[in-house]
């Protein structure tokens, strides 16, 4: 498996027990910046609220997530097979909440308030994350991320035929469309 400039080594020993499934090589002169898992525990029980409670959150979310998305197999020391986003929509929305107002707060640190969006954007996305419509993060490059979660489902009998939405009925008004029945 070849690591990548960027890609995170045993990013999961940071979230939970660990043990490691291989050897890490260089296969040439490299450069690697190690992050200890007992100082950065240290560092998040040192600060309980709410840092301690997210990150343990985060941990159960994410161990939760790998468990019910992944084969056993395709988990190694490198390759974690389970997108942030994923274990993000998995937590409960307290904790999704706490994670979207730090972004909110790199979002006005960065200045995004000005007149580019409409004045009342910001009161949009914070009513968004309150109900749980969507969730924001911060991404390695301090990107503000917003997610939102979309479930869709197919129900099939097995003579192959789908249950499907033709069409919806909102404060009285109808109208036509034809999709699977689904949320966001």
């Amino acid at each position: 498996i070849r690591v990548k400039p960027g890609d995170w080594v045993s990013e999961v020993a940071l979230w939970a027990h660990w043990r490691h499934v291989g050897w890490l090589e260089a296969a040439q002169p490299c450069e690697l910046l190690t992050l200890s898992a007992e100082s950065f525990l240290q560092i998040v029980l040192g600060h309980p609220e709410p840092l301690g409670s997210l990150a343990n959150v985060y941990s159960a979310a994410m161990l939760k997530s790998i468990d019910e998305e992944t084969e056993q197999y395709t988990v190694n020391d490198v390759h974690l097979p389970i997108e942030h986003e994923v274990i993000v929509s998995a937590m409960p929305l307290m904790a999704r909440r706490a994670m979207s107002d730090a972004a909110l707060l790199v979002l006005d640190r960065q200045n995004h308030w000005n007149s580019r969006l409409p004045k009342n954007a910001f009161e949009d996305l914070q009513k968004e994350i309150k109900t749980g419509e969507c969730d924001m993060y911060v991404d390695e490059k301090e990107n503000v991320q917003r997610v939102v979660t979309i479930v869709a489902l197919r129900l099939e009998h097995n003579d192959g035929s789908v249950v499907a939405q033709i069409g919806k009925c909102q404060r009285g008004e109808t109208s036509a469309r034809c999709t699977y029945p689904g949320t966001k």
